[in-house]
């Protein structure tokens, strides 16, 4: 039991020894460690770490030479946003002054702007027997001897316009906007929205081609990839881009030459629509301070072709003509001459006194309305 004692008495001690011996080791050591470690100053605080050009590296920003700017690289790419002047050399170059706009395409395109819109249409064919493009799916469209291998349009529309959904957003030269596909796999058309200034919207519309996509049988692809001077999908796909990536606005000055007013026409084949009921068309018209001026002539020019299409038609006769038009408190003087109020029944009359009255009330300064024929403002616009 002495023995015993003895030695319970020399383990304590050993512990006693043991545990001062690491607490002192573990203070030199954490000593020494702190002594190393940098103190938080502001040259090492996160966010504090710009470039020479100001890029945040921190937050994944660097510089990009091309672009002349800072971006992240999985967010945008760090390369030319225009195509090169050799790869357009040759390319003819499209200019629309009414719009304001120009862009660059391949000669090998066939370009068409018809008379009744100012839609730019872009098309390549090649000669290849087809149904639909490979897209008959009822089985019953006509043998075709062409195929159209490359197709894209370009329009400007009045106001903000939106995909009904986004598949994505798409960025070319000055390009930056959102797109989305519409229609069945390979057979359907891929839309892109660009707002631009004076609230309106460029549309492309890029054509896809079955018979040249992803759904078609590895024999069909191979028998028209081998038509000389075919458009595969991938340069398809090249060639859009670079059109877009040429895309320029003219200057302000004659961009801002134009502006839209809404006229307003009858619609046909509605019969449970009101006689006097109307709907309303976008017109781009030189810009004016006499607007109201501007909209009535417009109006009384009728609908476009295109508009007529759409089942637009006025009641105004031909010939009808704007004597004055007097805007002041509020309320809008318009005088016409005698034409304007002849033939027709009374939802002719009251079909054509509205369409005058809502062109005219699209405007803020307009409260009232208050018509007249050579001067009088009774008994008119009777049937």
């Amino acid at each position: 039991m002495k023995n015993q004692k003895g030695f319970a008495g020399i383990g304590i001690i050993v512990a006693v020894v043991a545990v001062l011996l690491v607490g002192g080791i573990a203070y030199y050591v954490g000593k020494n460690s702190n002594d190393s470690i940098p103190q938080n100053t502001s040259d090492n605080l996160v966010g504090n770490d710009r470039d020479e050009h100001g890029c945040l590296g921190s937050a994944g920003y660097s510089w990009c030479e091309v672009k002349n700017k800072c971006l992240r690289t999985w967010e945008e790419k760090c390369e030319s946003a225009l195509v090169t002047t050799n790869e357009t050399a040759n390319w003819k170059t499209y200019t629309n002054t009414k719009l304001g706009y120009s862009f660059q395409y391949p000669e090998k395109l066939y370009l068409d702007t018809p008379t009744i819109t100012d839609s730019v249409f872009l098309s390549h064919q090649i000669p290849f027997e087809n149904r639909d493009g490979g897209c008959d799916m009822k089985g019953d469209a006509e043998l075709s001897k062409t195929l159209t291998d490359f197709g894209m349009s370009i329009s400007i529309v009045s106001g903000t316009k939106n995909p009904p959904y986004v598949d994505g957003n798409y960025s070319k030269g000055i390009l930056n906007g959102k797109w989305a596909y519409m229609g069945a796999e390979g057979c359907g058309q891929t839309n892109y929205y660009f707002p631009i200034s004076d609230n309106r919207t460029l549309v492309v519309e890029e054509a896809q081609v079955q018979m040249l996509s992803g759904s078609a049988t590895p024999e069909t692809r191979a028998k028209l990839l081998a038509v000389p001077g075919v458009i595969s999908n991938e340069e398809s796909k090249t060639i859009f881009d670079q059109i877009l990536s040429t895309f320029k606005f003219l200057n302000s000055d004659t961009t801002a030459e134009n502006m839209t007013v809404q006229v307003y026409f009858s619609r046909t084949g509605d019969e449970s629509a009101e006689c006097d009921e109307t709907g309303s068309v976008v017109r781009i018209i030189p810009k004016t301070v006499g607007v109201g001026t501007a909209a009535l002539e417009e109006l009384l020019k009728g609908p476009t072709a295109e508009e007529k299409a759409n089942r637009y038609v006025t009641n105004i006769p031909l010939g009808s003509k704007l004597n004055s038009l007097v805007i002041k408190n509020g309320e809008a003087r318009a005088d016409f001459n005698a034409i304007t109020e002849s033939g027709g029944g009374s939802c002719s009359m009251a079909a054509r006194t509205n369409q005058i009255v809502r062109t005219l009330l699209q405007f803020p300064t307009v409260k009232k309305v208050v018509l007249s024929i050579d001067g009088r403002t009774e008994d008119i616009f009777q049937p």
